[in-house]
């Protein structure tokens, strides 16, 4: 007897990852911004200073399509680049006011669907599930 591929995890995680993905889409457009955007601004918020390079490899992007992206929010003026001081070869990223009084926006947005997303879940649940998701992650980062 072989087992429904609709309750495969694998499959499971990638329908919650395209859903998900759908309504972050929906609600980021609402506050004029993309989702690549939003995890920028909040990666750069928390990390102020953070090279391109070191960015576009925590976020797992190509260096061609980080650019790409800082270009467009140096154009909205939520994010400035500077050469580092010490290293000239180095481009650090920072948030520019503007950039820093959206990023509680994002923030809230990505909380909301969360909420929403984990509805019914006591805290203990919600906690044993982000390990397992981290575990996971974890699991596929080795592999790479």
């Amino acid at each position: 007897m072989s087992e429904n591929y609709g309750e495969k995890i694998g499959y499971l995680l990638f329908e919650l990852a395209m859903i998900y993905r759908n309504q972050i889409d929906e609600v980021m457009s609402e506050i004029g911004t993309s989702r690549s955007h939003g995890v920028i601004i909040c990666e750069v918020g928390a990390q102020q200073g953070i090279s391109q390079s070191a960015l576009a490899d925590k976020l797992k992007v190509r260096t061609a399509s980080m650019t790409y992206n800082i270009q467009q929010l140096e154009a909205l003026g939520w994010i400035y680049r500077e050469r580092d001081a010490d290293d000239q070869r180095l481009i650090r990223v920072y948030l520019t006011e503007d950039g820093k009084a959206i990023e509680p926006k994002i923030i809230a947005v990505w909380n909301q669907l969360e909420d929403s997303m984990l509805a019914g879940l006591p805290d203990e649940q919600r906690a044993i599930l982000r390990q397992l998701v981290s575990h996971i992650l974890q699991n596929i980062k080795v592999g790479q």
